[in-house]
């Protein structure tokens, strides 16, 4: 027992409070505790409290319940309730050094095959019929030919979750080419520490141009501790590193003096304007001025920081601005930006969409998702419809062009929508327009498609007050239901008279009926012109009238594939 405990404080002494580690699975962690244990079945047993980074791959918060007298022993505290656990020494390392990477990654030419006679030992694939198949790799040699270090054909390395602390020792006989050729580094998801750690390594890459570090707990970086920032830098790339507030990206910044991209998400405090170190923001974005790029996602921005943003960052041409619940507006001018992504913000007015048209006059790429409170009730197709109607210049939507086509379909099919809740009011004595409806941009339309207006006019004439049961009659809308669906493809159509403000959710019913298609499984389908693109009906809340269905119209029932 004796051997065994000193084993065990022989292996603890390598670890440190603080440590970042990871398991045998991979999970990485860092050390908060080292010594007994109350709950151990051995008293004099040294264990490794670890803080998890994977919230739920602990049990504890870092207090365990003695079972003898039901009090509870805090060793550590966590951030959440499962993060914490005890493990033992044997059960984790403290990693590699980037050097050891390095060189395991990139190997010299006489290192052992992985692939002898050019299959993997012990890795089989399986097949349909049961038996096993080797896996064969043909050009290993080849491949590793053109990766050596030394040769310098190498400049950009990847070495995600590679479970680097450090730098580590350098021969200069086997690593100076190396160094000094790599311009692209990724080494997001290690063990880094501490930006020292980061930075003793971008001091011996004299021409990095790109490095990304994300998803290492870095903590609070100062001015000793990114000094070499001032290299070639021009993107960094340090999301969910720790940060905590906005001068603390000042220092990255003002070290960086080549900086062109930034990003710094999963910092939910750093753009609270309403944070004490945040109120004064706008001194500490003064020397960001180069940046062309900028990604402040999930970072507590609002409306009244991202106001300053203009004037502090004229040259911004893409700002990345998503999983920001309290944003719910752009009202200030960034006079430069082509590339806008707002996903999952918290925009509630499409008046606030409608100013992205003077406020961003060169936006084409916009990412804005379908998650927005203003959108919760329509569906994915509306709201990309409404939205490429409503901004004329954009070439690109969620990530996803926009073609001519689709434009002059979306186009109309605002249009239609937006005539007809004028309609709608009109019948209800309510001669204000909706507030949804942009009224420079519905001039315009009408403007480009004199077809739609004339189809409204005749719709709006046709339903006026005083033309009895002539009127009555017009107001309905003759529908031609045709089922695509395999179970029913060959069921005659259906022709049915129903008004225009018949919802979605009552026609499926009737499809139910018509078809034997549970409303569940369907998917409704519409062609404003011959020649468009089948409209989806979405929305089982909205009505034909707002999907722009007339009279003599034809709507498709298809079946959702399980």
């Amino acid at each position: 027992p004796g051997n065994k405990f000193q084993e065990q404080l022989t292996m603890s002494i390598e670890y440190s409070i603080g440590q970042r580690v990871r398991d045998d699975n991979g999970s990485r962690g860092t050390i908060r505790y080292i010594g007994p244990v109350l709950t151990s079945k051995q008293e004099d047993a040294i264990w490794i409290g670890i803080e998890w980074d994977d919230e739920t791959r602990g049990k504890h918060d870092g207090a365990v319940i003695d079972e003898k007298s039901g009090a509870s022993h805090r060793y550590f505290q966590c951030a959440h309730a499962n993060s914490g656990s005890f493990v033992k020494p044997k059960k984790i390392d403290g990693g590699i050094s980037f050097i050891e990477a390095l060189r395991a990654r990139y190997v010299k030419m006489d290192a052992p095959l992985e692939a002898p006679n050019s299959f993997f030992e012990n890795a089989f694939a399986n097949t349909k019929r049961g038996p096993t198949k080797p896996i064969e790799f043909r050009g290993e040699l080849k491949v590793r030919g053109v990766q050596q270090l030394d040769h310098g054909h190498i400049s950009s390395v990847a070495l995600r979750c590679s479970g680097i602390y450090g730098l580590g020792i350098i021969d200069a006989s086997i690593d100076t080419v190396a160094l000094e050729n790599l311009i692209t580094l990724d080494l997001q998801c290690n063990l880094f520490s501490s930006w020292q750690q980061i930075d003793d390594i971008i001091q011996q890459l004299p021409f990095l141009e790109a490095l990304d570090i994300s998803g290492n707990q870095l903590g609070i970086p100062s001015i000793d501790t990114t000094q070499n920032l001032r290299s070639k830098l021009h993107r960094l790339a340090a999301n969910s590193v720790g940060l905590s507030t906005w001068s603390q990206v000042k220092i990255l910044i003002t070290n960086a003096p080549h900086l062109e991209d930034l990003h710094v998400a999963g910092h939910a405090p750093i753009c609270k304007s309403s944070d004490t170190d945040n109120q004064h923001y706008v001194e500490t974005l003064e020397n960001i001025a180069p940046l062309r790029m900028l990604d402040i996602a999930a970072c507590g921005l609002d409306e009244h920081f991202a106001a300053n943003l203009p004037n502090l960052l004229p040259n911004l041409e893409e700002l990345h601005a998503s999983q920001n619940p309290s944003l719910q507006r752009l009202s200030a001018t960034f006079s430069e930006i082509t590339t806008l992504a707002v996903a999952s913000c918290g925009f509630v007015q499409w008046s606030h969409v409608d100013e992205l048209n003077t406020n961003f006059p060169k936006l084409l790429r916009l990412r804005f998702g379908n998650d927005h409170p203003l959108v919760t009730n329509i569906g994915p197709s509306e709201t990309r419809a409404f939205l490429i109607a409503r901004l004329p210049n954009l070439i690109q939507l969620n990530g996803a062009d926009i073609k001519p086509k689709e434009r002059i379909e979306a186009e109309k099919r605002y249009l239609r929508v937006a005539l007809a809740h004028q309609l709608e009011n009109r019948q209800k004595h309510n001669f204000g327009l909706d507030q949804n409806i942009a009224i420079t941009r519905l001039d315009e339309l009408t403007r480009n498609y004199p077809e739609v207006l004339a189809a409204h006019e005749r719709a709006r004439a046709s339903s006026a007050p005083g033309l009895g049961h002539q009127g009555l009659s017009a107001s309905f809308l003759t529908i031609h239901l045709r089922s695509v669906a395999a179970a029913s493809a060959d069921a005659p159509i259906a022709t049915e008279q129903l008004p225009a403000s018949t919802k979605i959710s009552l026609l499926k019913r009737i499809c139910a009926k018509r078809f034997d298609l549970p409303t569940q499984d369907q998917l409704l389908y519409f062609k404003m012109d011959d020649d468009a693109m089948p409209l989806h009906l979405d929305n089982d809340d909205a009505s034909l009238a707002y999907f722009g269905v007339v009279d003599g119209s034809t709507i498709d029932i298809a079946q959702k594939l399980l």
